[in-house]
């Protein structure tokens, strides 16, 4: 027997049983649709913060924090109090001392110290706002702006004259007093001349601390604005003043005299001449015992948080399928049964064991393999539906981009041929029962 008849045998017998063949082709579409969603979302929200975490990060740069390199895995499992004693424990200062070793490694072409905080009011040309402002404190000796960043941002927006600064001038080394504000804040504000406020008085209060339970005496600054920061770039949605300025409020905020001195910075980004110095740059850093992040470490927790989420929801996808092999093992069964004569037919006028089986066995498959189509458009129509949706949701967020939900072809083919090899290996026990079928006790049956 030709494998095209046996297939065309079994189609003309899956016919005249449709509801059975419907239903049973059921269980497999279910769970070849979970698959397909799954791993589909899985994958394209995957890919969609990879885009978005190479729009944020350099590949050539590294961020080194203020702690030891130690495994910050169990963090998770601790409560605040105890996340906060675990950093006290593990601090590493960095301060200019620390900068100028860092600097001097083979591959680093530039380099930018940090602190961060914030403050609650701030007010600029008569017009006041309250929240949370973050102050980015920068060490003014070196450039705000990496020249990777400014490119990418130029990348990103389709804008080759793009510029950081789209008012004034940036931070320099004798600025100690002044600030870059973001263009976020100056739209918070409602200004839209960003020429008028260069040369302005800027003030910045901090209320709040550490310690919600202490209060202390508000600390109030007046700083002169310098420049204005594009809200493409970071800084743009900050205001950046020097580590002088930001280490006074740190020490308020943390009740820390001489903030500077006494914690330092607390990261610092290193520039790499290329990306394949980033290795070499993170293994001293490792033999420096300073934590670190560069952009391989955070797209491999990400590929590893990923992976670990698409197995789980690969894995219900597959268990739903093993309950839907169980359905075919019965309806084969209950086939062969009432094809008891039929079968005696066949063997009486020549059929062999290999014949019978693999009419049988294709019979499985074809149910596989339709559930394996039904579910792979019914996996593919939902995650259209959950696009939509989730565009609609996003754009009425004000977000101008959205996550698209494309399911690869290895998943589609995958999942196909996983389908028809459990239905396939669901039909052999019917199907060898069936080959093995006495043909004298066949033909005698009713």
């Amino acid at each position: 027997m030709r494998f095209k008849d046996a297939v065309k045998f079994s189609f003309g017998d899956l016919r005249k049983r449709k509801g059975r063949t419907i239903l049973t082709s059921l269980g497999i579409a279910i769970g070849s649709m979970l698959i397909i969603t799954m791993v589909s979302m899985g994958t394209s929200v995957k890919g969609y913060l990879m885009d978005q975490l190479k729009q944020m990060n350099n590949a050539k740069t590294v961020t080194v924090y203020n702690t030891r390199n130690i495994d910050t895995s169990k963090l998770s499992d601790m409560n605040m109090e105890e996340v906060n004693e675990f950093y006290e424990q593990n601090f590493k200062k960095l301060d200019d001392e620390t900068i100028a070793k860092l600097s001097s490694i083979d591959g680093v072409t530039s380099v930018q110290a940090y602190m961060d905080t914030s403050v609650d009011t701030i007010k600029l040309e008569g017009k006041e706002k309250s929240g949370r402002f973050n102050i980015t404190g920068i060490n003014t000796k070196y450039s705000v702006f990496f020249k990777d960043d400014i490119e990418m941002a130029r990348a990103k927006k389709n804008n080759k004259d793009l510029q950081p600064v789209k008012a004034g001038r940036t931070l320099k080394e004798r600025d100690r007093n002044s600030a870059l504000i973001g263009e976020k804040y100056l739209k918070k504000l409602e200004i839209k001349n960003y020429e008028e406020v260069i040369g302005k008085e800027i003030t910045i209060i901090q209320e709040s601390t550490s310690n919600k339970l202490v209060k202390v005496k508000p600390m109030e600054m007046k700083l002169t604005v310098i420049g204005v920061v594009d809200e493409s770039f970071s800084e743009g949605l900050s205001i950046v003043v020097s580590n002088e300025v930001a280490g006074k409020l740190k020490g308020r905020e943390s009740f820390t005299n001489d903030y500077g001195n006494a914690k330092g910075y607390d990261y610092v980004k290193l520039h790499a001449q290329n990306a394949e110095d980033v290795k070499d740059i993170t293994e001293k850093l490792k033999s420096m015992d300073y934590g670190y992040v560069s952009f391989d470490d955070m797209a491999k927790k990400i590929s590893d948080i990923f992976m670990q989420v698409e197995m789980v929801l690969s894995i219900l996808g597959i268990i739903v399928l093993f309950v839907a092999a169980i359905g075919i093992v019965n309806t084969m069964i209950m086939s062969v049964f009432e094809r008891t004569k039929s079968i005696g037919i066949m063997k009486a006028v020549g059929a062999s064991y290999v014949n019978i089986n693999t009419i049988f066995v294709t019979e499985a498959g074809v149910i596989g393999f339709l559930g394996g189509i039904i579910g792979i458009i019914l996996g593919k129509g939902i995650n259209k539906i959950i696009q939509v949706l989730l565009r609609n949701f996003m754009t009425s967020s004000g977000l101008t981009e959205t996550i698209s939900f494309g399911t690869p072809a290895w998943l589609t083919w995958g999942t196909l041929i996983f389908s028809m090899t459990i239905a396939i290996l669901a039909g052999m026990y019917p199907a060898n029962r069936a080959s093995k079928m006495d043909p004298v006790e066949a033909l005698a049956s009713r």
